[in-house]
């Protein structure tokens, strides 16, 4: 049966709302803790804190597995059945009736959600490959991860006042049942699976043990102290399993995680800054809510009302540093969005025990939300946008973990951080007021938020690699390029005849930090021409006695000889009126040696060709001299 082509705006809303509901259902629960106390008779504020830390520890610890379920059986299939189990969970937990069943049930809709979200980032991955459209999706991405746990204190505080706490869990049973209809309906379903491919069970409980002790430890020190036995046990343990986690992974065939994504480019850079500027804004969902109840005297709807204008800041700013990222690359918004968020931390700093909420939160609020919304969608785009179409769900869930690490992290530093000031306030001051050491400890643990987050600038400036911004066509109409006629697929003029076939060579020839970071240009360069048929620009580059492999699809016999080659490409138009490729990554393996993946697509009158290809380039006195293209997905 012949699918309809589905928009793929289509297929970006239904994973966002996905992504929506997890991410509101980390923070909307916050707001409804304390009628959740009163309503299932908690015995202590310890216990409730469990409502957190059981969904926080089966999300951090099973996104591993999650992500790489998604690559090996399929994104659809992972995400439709990561959502279901969240919305059981939902339901359990909305109709829990003591205490050991919401957190039960909080546990397993952490586990749902650590199989949906790293899916539905990978969907959208491989749903939108052209630079400008997956730039733009992927600031809509950073967008709504970064305004939903603000959006998520607003509704907190309506739905509990007005319908009740169990009603912020019942509330996904519908939004969750429409996106699984939504989903079987239009995501394209996943290819039939490969023979073989397997989960690294070993490899699977390690990583995930590690994890889980790992968050634990850190979301247990505030309360138990940093040096107490039971942190020190806690971290070391996780420690341990994730190195053998590390060692098992270097020695199995099957591995869970495959350390060569790591050599990705940007993508460890991206995470860790991701992680630090993660734990920076958590000060800010976290202090601010205590000062507004508890030292403005606000009320919990009053209280999520007030974030609003966050919220407002962070959207506005996602989008804005989406279109900037797609002009002048995503490292500067990532240099540039952290240092706004610290100077809107270092206002919160200024808020005082008689202050208000005009004077004291709101220009702290508006300036952080800028630099948030700007560094999350940066960081986005750099950590996943350069991944191989079959590592996609890994580069999402080591996204997400970044992003959950990064909460426990903020939430746990920034807590001892304030509790030490605030004691330490009222041993100087013994006649003190309360409230004064209060803002005191929130003061202190805004500056230390500030300060990392000028330190995850300073990092994204020195281990961030440059990457310019591509542009796009504004209209799809053809253009003529002497060979063949097709849709400009970019705008860059490239015309490479004489000097400048001569200046691209020598850039091959050049040595270290110059040669890497012209060999993405180049490789963009060299796409554009293509894409407009212009086969003798991208031949410039070419040895006179070349060895050319084509992709399987398109021929099986090797070609030698640069003539050969460009009739080989003069051809296609013969069967295929349009052939198009899409970079996604460019890899220097060694000094003469490039590895590209690329996604190809040729369309003819009877029949439509799509796949995804790694190139492997060899390099000599500036000359490509050999290319072998292999197909890894699809035709």
């Amino acid at each position: 049966m012949n699918r309809v082509s589905v928009p793929k705006n289509v297929i970006l809303a239904i994973v966002g709302i996905a992504q929506l509901m997890d991410i509101l259902d980390m923070a909307i629960v916050n707001v409804a803790l304390p009628s959740i106390f009163r309503e299932l008779r908690f015995t202590s504020l310890t216990s409730l804190q469990w409502i957190t830390s059981a969904y926080v520890l089966a999300y951090g610890g099973f996104l591993i597995l999650g992500g790489r379920a998604a690559d090996l059986f399929g994104r659809r299939r992972v995400f439709v059945a990561g959502t279901a189990v969240f919305v059981l969970a939902s339901l359990a937990t909305g109709a829990a009736r003591d205490s050991l069943m919401i957190e039960v049930s909080r546990g397993l809709q952490g586990l749902g959600a650590a199989f949906m979200s790293p899916a539905a980032l990978s969907i959208v991955l491989a749903t939108f490959t052209e630079k400008r459209e997956r730039t733009r999706a992927l600031g809509i991405w950073g967008a709504i991860g970064a305004s939903g746990a603000v959006v998520g204190a607003v509704l907190g505080g309506v739905i509990t006042t007005y319908l009740g706490w169990r009603w912020n869990f019942f509330i996904n049973i519908f939004a969750g049942a429409a996106v699984v209809a939504a989903a079987l309906r239009f995501v394209p379903p996943d290819a039939a699976r490969a023979a073989g491919r397997r989960i690294d069970v070993l490899g699977a409980v390690l990583v995930t043990g590690g994890l889980v002790l790992l968050v634990y430890a850190l979301t247990q020190a505030p309360a138990r102290g940093w040096g107490s036995p039971q942190s020190i046990t806690g971290l070391a343990a996780g420690a341990a399993l994730l190195g053998g986690f590390a060692l098992h992974e270097a020695r199995t065939a099957d591995r869970l995680v495959p350390f060569g994504i790591f050599r990705v480019r940007n993508l460890a850079a991206a995470d860790i800054a991701y992680l630090g500027n993660v734990a920076a804004f958590a000060a800010v969902f976290f202090f601010p809510t205590l000062y507004l109840q508890d030292i403005l005297g606000f009320s919990p709807l009053q209280t999520g009302l007030a974030f609003l204008p966050l919220a407002v800041a962070v959207g506005a700013a996602a989008m804005l540093g989406s279109r900037l990222a797609g002009r002048v690359g995503y490292k500067w918004p990532m240099v540039a969005g952290p240092l706004i968020t610290a100077a809107g931390l270092a206002l919160l700093a200024g808020m005082g025990a008689g202050g208000t909420y005009l004077g004291d939160v709101l220009p702290g609020f508006l300036v952080t939300g800028a630099g948030v919304g700007m560094t999350m969608v940066a960081a986005t785009i750099a950590a996943t946008g350069a991944a191989p179409p079959e590592q996609e769900g890994l580069a999402s869930a080591l996204l997400t973990a970044a992003q959950q690490l990064g909460f426990a992290l903020g939430y746990a530093i920034l807590a001892g951080v304030a509790g030490s000031a605030t004691a330490g306030y009222l041993a100087s001051h013994p006649h003190g007021q309360g409230a004064l050491a209060q803002v005191h400890g929130y003061r202190s643990a805004f500056l230390v938020a500030a300060a990392v987050a000028v330190a995850c600038s300073l990092f994204a400036l020195a281990f961030v690699r440059w990457r310019r911004g591509e542009k796009t066509p504004q209209s799809g109409r053809p253009r003529s390029a002497g060979v063949m006629r097709r849709p400009v697929m970019d705008t860059l003029e490239v015309h490479w005849p004489g000097l400048a076939a001569h200046a691209a060579g020598l850039l091959l020839r050049l040595p270290g930090p110059v040669r890497r970071r012209g060999l993405a240009s180049a490789f963009d360069r060299a796409q554009a021409a293509f894409n407009r048929g212009d086969f003798q620009a991208v031949l410039a580059l070419f040895a006179d006695d070349i060895d050319y492999v084509p992709p399987p699809p398109l021929s099986r016999t090797p070609i030698r000889g640069r003539t050969a080659v460009l009739r080989f490409w003069q051809a296609m138009p013969d069967r295929y009126q349009r052939s198009t490729i899409t970079n996604l990554s460019v890899e220097q393996t060694r000094p003469r040696r490039l590895v590209r993946t690329a996604r190809l697509s040729h369309t003819g009158p009877d029949s439509t060709l799509d796949y995804v290809i790694r190139q492997t380039t060899q390099i000599r006195r500036g000359r490509v001299v050999r290319q072998v293209n292999e197909t890894l997905e699809g035709a």
